[in-house]
């Protein structure tokens, strides 16, 4: 578990772990470009979401578990991969149905709770993400667990 005085450290890494092109950040764009601004923003929502769940996971434990377990880490991993060829596959098939009407005014194709789903489901099946707070949260302290739990429930609120 990182100390106060690797914050820093921290910061950074998480900022270039969100700069990085990734699934969450193509599907984003992807949502963004093809459906407009209030799409993204909801695509995007999903992704913060399964950071959460990360995060639990982390608090929790399950994240010693996984990274512990190369067939479990393997089995999200190619859930995830998955899971991006079926979208990738959907928006294809979908991209000869736009009217000349809705090139000028984008609207929404899929239902707003559907972004969200999207975007947590591609989030927590990414192994980039998993990867990154399996290493940079685990803890063999039942104490630290507690702690970051606290610290989580308080950034949320």
């Amino acid at each position: 578990m990182l100390g106060i005085i690797e914050f820093p450290l921290f910061v950074g890494s998480v900022t270039l772990l969100n700069l990085t092109p990734g699934p969450d950040m193509a599907y984003v764009a992807g949502q963004s470009l093809a459906n407009g601004r209030r799409a993204g923003i909801l695509s995007a929502l999903g992704v913060s979401f399964g950071g959460c769940v990360h995060t639990l996971a982390c608090a929790f434990g399950l994240s010693a578990l996984i990274a512990a377990s190369p067939q479990i880490f393997n089995l999200i991993k190619w859930a995830g991969a998955i899971y991006l060829v079926y979208l990738g596959i959907s928006t294809l098939r979908s991209a000869g149905r736009v009217s000349p009407a809705e090139l000028e005014f984008p609207t929404p194709h899929s239902p707003l709770r559907a972004l969200l789903i999207r975007g947590f489901v591609t989030n927590v099946a990414n192994p980039k993400v998993l990867l990154f707070i399996s290493r940079s949260c685990l803890s063999s302290s039942k104490q630290a667990a507690r702690k970051r739990l606290r610290l989580f429930s308080f950034s949320v609120l």
